[in-house]
Formats: structure tokens, C-alpha cells, sequence
């Protein structure tokens, strides 16, 4: 399936100003599964969107062109594996002048995106909505796992800031209290009255953005439809306040939605997750207009 149904004469790599990599990847969830299903989930809702964003006042699918690229052949490899495979398509989408959109799958996939983009953008910075910190440097046996993924983003130096995060492990509650690391704790977000502004008053102005949602960060009233279902988290309004006001910030140089699993006859998420990818197009192609 493609982005908003597009012909496949239409879906063209060569004219497009976005490119979908849909990366189903799926080896290290720890409790509920299904990621794997996520991105055609994601993409066979887009055709029930209005292609007009009335708050932006733009048709985004006339505006920019969006090609889907083929699904990514993960489930048969390593997490190490499958995230250089990530990393040399997002490279390629890059080479290209395209903004690349990764859409998961496990946290994991956003590990091999981030690092493509980090080359191209050494100065870049990565903002993370999540549940969880995923600061541990391994989980059951791997360090490629879900629970690592911004662990391993730590490693190659690049700075981040996370919001939403409700669930953390004692030993990566000491790692950001002893490095100072950008996160929000949910708890603390909530006593405040502008967290929007707090929040990105510590993104560097005018920096490159990286922005990765993993979908549990999003409350589960909202979200049911992930792996870890943690109470809590932003509403719909709060991850359009945050998205619409990242982008004003710094370029976006890529973004990924991930840790989606779609439930049988349980559409509203399903819809949720693509009217999100497609505001933060939408306010991505207000901000090239």
C-alpha cells in the first residue's frame, strides 16, 4: 500500500520531496508484539484522511510529493543487521535531497535512521516522545534492543531531548541525573503550565532535528495499541503543540513513528498514527511555503 493510495505510476523516487520507509521490524518486543504490522496499518489509513489540512490551509499530497518505498526485508536479520540496512536506505533517500520518513516497527529502526542523518548533519539533534527512556545499554542480551535504541544514540555523541518518558530503570534514572541529559520526566511535565516552551527552550535554535515517536508516549486512552500501554503520556493535543512548535525550531532532516501494533477491529489508532504523519508533513510543507 501507498502513502494516500498513489498510483504506482505516480509513486515516483525521482520527484518526490518525502520518502516512507516502511521497516517492520520486530525481534525485541518484550511484551505485547504486532510492530511488525505497523507501517502498512499505518498506510492503508491514509486514504481515509482529508488531503486538505485546514489548519495549515494546504493540500500536503498537491504540495510535496510523497513516495513509499518498498518494505524493508528485516524479520530475517539481526538487530545490528537490520539497522545497517536501515542506515544505507535512509542514505540513499539523503543522496537523493529527501526528507526520510521511517515508519516502524520497534524502536529499533530508528537507531540506523539517526546515524544516516547524523552524517549528512553532524551538528543535528534528536527530540524523542516516548514512555520510556530506552537508555539501557543492553536488554535481554542485546544491545540492539528496543530498550537501547537512544543508548546507542548517546554513544555516537549526538544530543537529544525526550519528553513523555514514565517508565525508566534505576540505572538510566542515575545515567541522566549524572550526564544532565535533556528528559522530561512525565511527572514533571505535568506541573508545568507552558512544558511546550520549557521543553524547547533546551533545542538549539536554527539546529537540524531528528524526530522520533515511539507511539507509547502517547497517553494509551488515546494509544491502546502498542506493546507497553503505560499510563499516562500526551494527549492528541500535546503532540501537535509539540510537533508543530518543533518545526519551527530547526530544519527537519527526518523523522520515524514506531512501536505501533495495530489490534484487530480497532481502527481509531490506526487513523491516529496517519493523521499524525501527515500533520507533521503538513506543518513541514507550511514551513517551506
Amino acid at each position: 500500500m501507498n502513502f494516500f493510495d498513489t498510483p504506482n505510476d505516480r509513486n515516483r523516487a525521482d520527484t518526490a520531496q518525502y520518502t516512507i520507509i516502511p521497516a517492520p521490524f520486530e525481534k525485541t518486543v518484550s511484551y505485547e508484539g504486532g510492530t511488525a504490522l505497523g507501517p502498512d496499518a499505518i498506510l492503508k489509513a491514509t486514504p481515509q484522511l482529508e488531503e486538505y489540512d485546514h489548519e495549515v490551509e494546504l493540500n500536503c499530497c498537491e504540495q510535496g510529493e510523497v513516495y513509499t518505498a518498498p518494505s524493508l526485508k528485516l524479520n530475517h536479520l539481526t538487530g545490528a543487521d537490520a539497522s545497517e540496512l536501515i542506515y544505507n536506505e535512509v542514505k540513499t533517500v539523503l543522496n537523493r535531497a529527501q526528507l526520510p520518513i521511517v515508519l516502524g516497527g520497534e524502536h529499533t529502526v530508528s537507531y540506523g535512521a539517526i546515524k544516516a542523518c547524523a552524517e549528512k548533519y553532524p551538528d543535528m539533534h534528536v527530540v524523542q516522545v516516548d514512555a520510556h527512556a530506552d537508555l539501557r545499554d543492553e536488554y535481554q542480551g542485546t544491545p540492539y534492543s528496543h530498550a537501547c535504541v537512544m543508548r546507542r544514540v548517546y554513544d555516537l555523541n549526538i544530543p537529544f531531548h525526550s519528553i513523555g518518558i514514565r517508565a525508566i530503570s534505576k540505572a538510566e534514572h542515575q545515567l541522566i541525573k549524572e550526564q544532565k541529559l535533556h528528559v522530561l520526566l512525565e511527572e514533571k511535565r505535568r506541573e508545568l503550565s507552558d512544558w511546550c516552551s520549557y521543553f524547547l527552550s533546551d533545542v538549539p535554535s536554527d539546529t537540524p532535528i531528528y524526530y522520533t515517536i515511539d507511539v507509547d508516549g502517547l497517553d494509551p486512552a488515546i494509544m491502546p495499541s502498542t506493546g507497553t500501554p503505560v499510563p499516562g503520556g500526551l494527549s492528541w493535543g500535546d503532540i501537535l503543540l509539540l510537533s508543530r512548535n518543533l518545526l519551527k525550531k530547526g530544519p527537519l532532516i527526518g523523522f520515524d513513528i514506531n512501536e505501533f501494533a495495530p489490534k484487530p477491529g480497532m481502527h481509531a489508532p490506526d487513523f491516529l498514527v496517519a493523521q499524525l504523519l501527515y500533520k507533521i508533513i503538513c506543518y513541514h510543507q507550511a514551513l517551506q511555503s
